[in-house]
């Protein structure tokens, strides 16, 4: 039974694999300076229920299917207004939670934070003030060049007033799996232990390199020495990295590992982990390589913004 003085926490991040991760920071100050805690929920979308059982201060996992939520927010505003309150009574529990806090600023999130059952709430939850993370967050979009802020920042800002903040950590799970099992003897040449995974892929398609590109930096990195690449990517990715290799020497294709669709995501932080450099677009895998404290090479396209979702903390949002 819970002690009277603790307190049951619900986070709503909807948002996308890396930004999972980047939630860390978060979980870890709240966890670490506020006692009262007893349990902290999370609601994601259900691809990304795996990164979430990576962050050792998640309690509980409550999975929606956003596209299927999506599909809800048609027709009128009080039609909408009760197929979404059906529908999250059938897919969230019926629990009362002593504070919720919305990390998205989206109508889905917004109205999904709404119709949960919480006695406090904070973020840019409907019916509610916006805290001063959302609205700085707000200013700085105006300008996203000059915006100074980290997206974990914003959302650590509504925690305890912990700085620095804590980089991001994840559960490593000991699979066995590492480059160093994959690969073969080779000469006693200092470039014998190193190993390169390249992320091929991106949940955009703008954010990718060609399979061209692709297999010239990975010529480039095994030319440099007996050197080991590995390929890293989810199913869908599959094609690309056939055809990469398709584009290499067949004196080099010995050297490179295709683990493209072959890993699960619980498996990646220990795969990384094994790995000397990572090279990837800005997708959940960089950040995830941040977290085990891998060298990462960022390979930003297609828009994405490194200020604001690069792999470094900056100043704290005060």
């Amino acid at each position: 039974m819970r002690q009277s003085n603790e307190k049951s926490l619900v986070i709503v991040q909807l948002a996308r694999f890396g930004d999972i991760i980047q939630t860390s920071p978060l979980l870890q100050n709240l966890k670490k300076q506020d006692f009262a805690i007893s349990s902290i929920s999370v609601v994601v979308d259900t691809r990304s229920a795996a990164a979430a059982s990576l962050l050792p201060e998640v309690d509980r996992i409550i999975p929606l299917d956003i596209n299927q939520a999506a599909n809800l927010l048609n027709g009128d505003a009080t039609q909408t207004y009760w197929k979404l309150r059906g529908w999250i009574a059938e897919n969230i529990p019926s629990t009362t939670f002593d504070r919720l806090i919305l990390l998205n600023d989206d109508p889905l999130a917004g109205a999904v934070s709404s119709l949960l059952n919480a006695r406090e709430k904070s973020g840019p939850v409907p019916g509610f003030s916006m805290l001063r993370p959302h609205r700085y967050l707000h200013a700085a979009l105006r300008d996203r060049a000059l915006n100074p802020l980290h997206l974990s920042e914003v959302w650590a800002a509504y925690g305890p007033r912990l700085w620095p903040l804590p980089t991001p950590h994840v559960y490593r799970k000991n699979t066995g799996i590492t480059f160093a099992h994959l690969s073969t003897e080779s000469s006693l040449d200092p470039w014998k232990n190193k190993y390169f995974a390249v992320n091929i892929g991106a949940g955009a398609e703008v954010r990718m390199l060609r399979a061209a590109r692709l297999a010239a930096l990975t010529h480039f990195l095994l030319d440099r020495g007996p050197c080991f690449v590995g390929f890293l990517g989810v199913e869908k990715d599959k094609t690309l990295a056939e055809s990469i290799l398709t584009q290499l020497p067949e004196t080099v294709r010995n050297r490179v590992f295709n683990l493209v669709g072959k890993t699960s995501l619980p498996e990646l932080p220990a795969l990384l982990d094994s790995a000397d450099v990572l090279i990837s677009s800005d997708t959940g895998t960089l950040q995830l390589a941040a977290a085990c404290d891998v060298k990462t090479i960022g390979l930003f396209f297609g828009g994405a913004k490194p200020n604001e979702t690069d792999v470094l903390l900056r100043v704290p949002l005060r």
